[in-house]
């Protein structure tokens, strides 16, 4: 399968949802995820960015202000240590 068609087979996948929310690191492979989403269903998706205290605030805060740039409207992250609306850590 071509990179063509694995992108139009993404498109496709991603078209047949009312809307998503997607894990957000700051990679090439989320970033491109966060695109095509964006492209194919506008503000009908969420890009989200964990955060631990594990983790310093200098390895998350420049990915958080990037996605403020590209026309989030909002950008949520969720620290490990916090329950997530399932009410699962």
């Amino acid at each position: 399968m071509s990179a063509y068609e694995k992108l139009e087979a993404l498109k496709g996948l991603i078209s047949s949802s009312n809307g998503i929310t997607m894990a957000f690191s700051g990679g090439v492979g989320s970033t491109l995820l966060k695109a095509v989403a964006y492209e194919v269903l506008g503000d009908r998706r969420l890009a989200v960015i964990a955060t631990s205290s594990t983790y310093p605030n200098r390895e998350y805060a420049p990915t958080i202000e990037w996605v403020k740039t590209q026309g989030e409207k909002e950008v949520r992250h969720m620290k490990r240590e916090e329950k997530s609306h399932a009410g699962t850590p």
